[in-house]
């Protein structure tokens, strides 16, 4: 979180009212010295622990008519945010926040009450976080695109991928009709030519089930050295002389021919000539419930 001098204003106001930076820093869990650093500009931004427990002793409450647009760092605490998170804790037989905060070994209660009921609005690793104990997909979360983009870019990170760039999804290319279907955040810094697929087929189940993501690495064909590499492949039906793109684990054959496996036993295997491999990339990362 950037602190700006409205951010750094109610910090000194949460400090004076606590009776100096020491009293404050035992009430919030954070070392006085940096709350000094904070409020003497020496620190520019406080990282998103630190802004957890901090928070909560400050004054960002939020109106019920404010504008989300106001905080781009943040997520509206609607009504309909918190019944989508409260139904699913039912399902699982959570029964209150304190046990929610376990299960998600979360430090601060307190942050976490306020963001449930309201009174706080959610910090997005904060949601993406509850999501993920509770087995939730942001797809269905009743959020603004832009708040699910935050919450999906704050669930990436927290796999360690760092400072994001956003690539968009591609389905329904097995079928002919390609449609974008929503963005997913890869790590800035990774600069290989990066493809998404929302898998919608089950012929690769268990490892690629509809409605994951893959994340796939364009290649040359003439790379596809490796047996048993799981690629999106585009080729020419030499049936058809019609191209398709098809998701199956490749297999090198003898006599120029390439055999496309499934994972699932149900659907059976493809056989055609490399040469007719237009285009190919290899799985690099499974996305689940994104």
């Amino acid at each position: 979180m950037k602190i700006d001098d409205a951010l750094r204003a109610k910090l000194a106001d949460a400090v004076d009212k606590a009776g100096g930076a020491r009293e404050f820093s035992l009430q919030c869990g954070i070392n006085a010295a940096n709350i000094s650093r904070y409020l003497r500009g020496v620190i520019c931004s406080i990282k998103d622990d630190n802004w957890e427990k901090l928070a909560p002793y400050l004054d960002n409450d939020q109106p019920e008519n404010a504008d989300p647009g106001l905080n781009t760092d943040m997520v509206r605490s609607t009504p309909e945010l918190t019944e989508f998170i409260t139904s699913k804790m039912k399902i699982l037989h959570i029964r209150n926040i304190e046990q929610l905060r376990q299960r998600m070994n979360f430090s601060n209660y307190e942050s976490l009450r306020r963001q449930m009921s309201g009174k706080l609005n959610w910090f997005a690793d904060t949601v993406a976080r509850v999501f993920e104990t509770l087995e939730l997909d942001s797809a269905d979360a009743p959020v603004t695109a832009g708040e699910r983009r935050l919450i999906d870019h704050a669930a990436m990170k927290r796999q360690g991928t760092g400072v994001m760039r956003m690539i968009p999804v591609i389905k329904g290319l097995e079928t002919g009709t390609p449609a974008i279907d929503g963005e997913v955040p890869v790590p800035l810094k990774d600069e290989r030519d990066l493809r998404a697929f929302r898998i919608t087929g089950e012929q690769m189940k268990p490892l690629l089930v509809p409605g994951d993501i893959g994340i796939f690495e364009v290649i040359d064909p003439a790379e596809l050295f490796s047996s048993g590499q799981i690629a999106a492949i585009r080729y020419i039906d030499s049936i058809s002389g019609n191209e398709r793109l098809v998701f199956r684990r490749f297999c090198r054959a003898s006599g120029g021919l390439a055999v496309l496996n499934c994972d699932n036993p149900d659907f059976p295997c493809i056989v055609i000539n490399e040469n007719n491999i237009s285009w190919c990339a290899i799985l690099k990362e499974r996305i689940s419930k994104f």
